[in-house]
């Protein structure tokens, strides 16, 4: 817009408004410089124009705007500063209209970031959760799991066959699953154990621990007794009986066996069964195992043929 030039003459002139200023009536004698958050290129202007959104401009009289820095944002037209954005939040790039929400895995603590803090390995942060800010949300992987990459919503169960020693936090790898002694088992993923083992005697239900020990001193097999136990190799997720054998001494007649061996019941295998109703299937040879039969071979002193020697 033009203004009157008063130089004392008798013919005062109008000039043009320089840039960064305007007038916008009639019959002045000077030009307003644009307020902030506005700003105007050309010169000879009547207003000054916005600022758009994303952009800002600090002082009167500008002829541009500037872009809001990294780590802030202006969602208005017309301002004079950017606002930074708030904990949770991220801007990595200039010139934004809105900040990003930490992803999951992830978190801020600090205004004005330009990205956000990955969890560590051997940490992991809640699936789903966006825009965290404070770091314990990034929480210790538990006993019996491990995480070796940062930025993660999980951790990973150790195997069955294996445990994690329990008290063991935060682990980044898979050698915190440790391989389940023979004799002992675990059926799960994830589980945990608290003692490490050189071996273990299925028949005692004992362990030989030891710190520098190979394996986990894990779910121990069913037992009843030195004779009566299900044992397994190292690094299973079940066990299996052993054979069943009379008392490991001579006998005169069939009976001997029938009383002896006393199976073992219930759903753990770990209750002793009704004397009887185990027999040899051949002639008495000592230490040879019985076979499950339903009703005793012999009852009171007579043999009962149920079923065919072999």
């Amino acid at each position: 817009m033009l203004f009157r030039s008063n130089t004392g003459t008798t013919n005062p002139s109008c000039k043009g408004c320089a840039v960064g200023r305007f007038q916008g009536s009639k019959g002045k004698t000077g030009c307003e410089p644009c307020a902030k958050g506005y700003v105007q290129p050309d010169g000879a202007k009547a207003s000054c124009a916005k600022c758009p959104a994303a952009t800002y401009a600090p002082t009167t009289g500008l002829t541009t705007c500037e872009s809001c820095e990294v780590g802030k944002f202006q969602a208005q037209q017309g301002q004079a500063s950017c606002t930074a954005c708030l904990v949770g939040q991220f801007n990595a790039d200039k010139k934004q209209t809105a900040c990003t929400k930490c992803a999951e895995g992830r978190y801020q603590n600090a205004r004005q970031a330009t990205s956000c803090t990955q969890c560590a390995a051997g940490y992991f942060g809640a699936a789903g959760a966006l825009g965290s800010s404070d770091p314990s949300y990034c929480e210790r992987c538990t006993h019996g799991t491990y995480n070796p990459t940062k930025g993660s919503t999980s951790c990973t169960k150790c195997l069955k066959g294996k445990a994690g020693q329990y008290g063991g936090h935060a682990a980044t790898d898979e050698n915190h699953c440790t391989t389940c002694a023979a004799g002992r088992f675990m059926q799960m993923d994830g589980g945990t154990h608290e003692h490490r083992a050189h071996s273990c005697d299925a028949s005692k239900g004992e362990c030989n621990r030891g710190a520098g020990g190979a394996f986990a001193e894990c779910l121990a097999c069913p037992r009843i007794d030195d004779r009566r136990y299900q044992t397994s190799v190292a690094g299973s997720t079940t066990c299996s009986s052993v054979p069943l054998d009379c008392e490991p001494t001579p006998w005169s007649n069939w009976g001997t066996c029938t009383k002896s061996c006393t199976p073992m019941t219930g759903a753990l295998m770990n209750v002793k069964g009704e004397s009887g109703t185990h027999y040899r299937t051949r002639s008495p040879e000592q230490l040879l195992p019985c076979a499950l039969a339903t009703r005793p071979l012999w009852r009171r002193g007579r043999r009962r043929r149920a079923w065919p020697w072999t």
